[in-house]
């Protein structure tokens, strides 16, 4: 499974979590090599895990190291999105976009910033691998989880975090026309590729 898009939006209602990865189909016949590869769509309103959040947010530097922005100004960025793409070369690059609340004549607004596609290389190469697994954990069923009720045991009544298996869950997944279908890995393809040698 390889992860090609991470997009998290929040407003003041709900936080959709969409997820795009390529993997080969569930019916290829052995030896169809390079395989072709479908594309699939996961979205959600279920939270993410606050790992998942993590690791999108340590995507910020990627502002510093290729837009050359002062890190301390990238402090302040809110990343909800990374994205790939393959060059016509074969290599998969990826772009990162955040957001900041910025100030300007005693208004306040929202700025949206994008990077270019870039190949991430050392930490940043770490931190979008990181990010692309906790992504994969999600379409698994890991996010974060609230009680309905007090716990018997601990009568706190807060947010648990549960890991993949440990609690029911319900997700939708769309096809490209949008229509909710039952599991990720039942999926009508969004679109099919084929895969490099």
């Amino acid at each position: 499974m390889q992860i090609t898009k991470i997009n998290i939006r929040t407003t003041s209602k709900k936080v959709v979590t969409t997820i795009e990865w390529e993997a080969a189909p569930p019916d290829l016949t052995p030896g169809n090599t390079p395989p072709v590869l479908e594309t699939y769509r996961l979205k959600s309103e279920d939270e993410p895990h606050p790992d998942l959040l993590e690791d999108l947010q340590a995507l910020r530097w990627a502002f510093s190291e290729v837009c050359a922005m002062e890190e301390a100004w990238c402090e302040g960025l809110s990343v909800n999105a990374v994205s790939s793409t393959l060059t016509e070369d074969g290599r998969r690059v990826w772009n990162v976009t955040a957001t900041k609340d910025v100030g300007y004549e005693a208004e306040e607004f929202e700025m949206t910033l994008t990077t270019p596609f870039f190949s991430p290389s050392g930490d940043l190469l770490d931190d979008v691998m990181a990010a692309c697994s906790e992504a994969r954990l999600y379409v698994k069923g890991k996010r974060r989880q609230l009680r309905l009720f007090d716990d018997a045991a601990t009568g706190d009544g807060q947010s648990t975090d549960y890991a993949p298996g440990e609690t029911a869950m319900t997700m939708t997944v769309l096809d490209a026309d949008g229509t909710p279908i039952a599991g990720p890995f039942d999926a009508a393809p969004l679109g099919r590729r084929q895969a490099e040698a």
